[in-house]
């Protein structure tokens, strides 16, 4: 008899446990990772698939976040903010924007670029240095300016180029040791996931 019961306190035990369970992992919409792909979960716990999530973004009829927008894999460590900006693992600010050639040659619009980067005269020290990332052609700018609030930044734009289009990578951060950890993380993406 007492054998029963202990088997019933425990019985209801776990399943109470589960339900709770259960119950959290509902508790609020939320962006989850798994194996490197990202997925959307409503208020109730269900995944959201084939249709775009209250925040903007698109996920496939497997659920997966179709990453159009910004044509990299970000790690784990990297929080999104937008459909085109991240936190990097060390506190740097990631934008991306991409941009038509509309019939310039991929090198003049670089070199336009960079006459603008070079020229703004907020922009002190500018450091450019010509790249390849996954294969395709780059120019990476660094650089210092001032923020709103009149603190220096450091800036790190890596501009990738095809034959249509440009893709603008913008690293913003005020900690030179950690900007530089968080700009090597974005290189190694750049050279192991972009895909353009």
């Amino acid at each position: 008899m007492r054998r029963k019961v202990l088997k019933k306190i425990l019985c209801m035990s776990l399943l109470s446990v589960s339900l709770l369970g259960i119950t959290s992992v509902g508790a609020s919409a939320s962006w989850r990772q798994s194996s490197g792909k990202w997925y959307y979960y409503y208020n109730d716990g269900t995944m959201a698939i084939n249709t775009t999530t209250p925040d903007g973004f698109k996920v496939g009829a497997d659920g997966v976040w179709i990453q159009n927008n910004i044509p990299i894999t970000a790690p784990s460590t990297w929080t999104r903010l937008t459909n085109d900006g991240y936190v990097l693992k060390n506190g740097s600010v990631l934008a991306y924007k991409p941009k038509d050639l509309q019939g310039y040659s991929y090198e003049q619009a670089l070199m336009d670029m960079g006459s603008a980067i070079i020229n703004n005269k907020k922009n002190s020290n500018v450091n450019n240095t010509y790249q390849k990332y996954n294969g395709h052609p780059a120019m990476r700018y660094e650089y210092m300016d001032t923020s709103n609030d009149g603190k220096a930044q450091k800036n790190c734009f890596i501009v990738v180029a095809t034959n249509t289009k440009l893709y603008g990578f913008m690293l913003l951060g005020d900690n030179d040791y950690n900007f530089d950890l968080d700009k090597i993380d974005l290189e190694y993406v750049l050279n192991t996931t972009l895909n353009v």
